[in-house]
């Protein structure tokens, strides 16, 4: 699976204006999201952009919960990443 980072400048140009987002501190992107939508500026409430911000949030906390379970689990045999992704393992 690849990620791409700028997604979604690419995907609003109209409110990020091709700019990628840079940060002074470290944030979640629930965090970001919900700075967004509590602005002012009412652009980044449209439902795409709404449903958009969701869709990546989930998706943050889901892997994050992968990794802590990842990070818990013990093992007796050691499993390799190349392993875990192919589905006949």
């Amino acid at each position: 699976m690849t990620i791409d980072i700028c997604a979604e400048e690419l995907s609003f140009p109209s409110m990020h204006c091709g700019q990628k987002r840079s940060l002074k501190i470290k944030l979640s992107y629930t965090d970001i999201a919900k700075s967004e939508i509590r602005r002012y500026d009412r652009r980044a409430c449209k439902p795409t952009k709404v449903l958009y911000m969701f869709k990546k949030s989930f998706n943050e906390i889901v892997r994050n919960a992968v990794q802590v379970c990842l990070r818990k689990h013990q093992s007796s045999s050691n499993i390799t990443a190349e392993q875990a992704r192919n589905p006949q393992f």
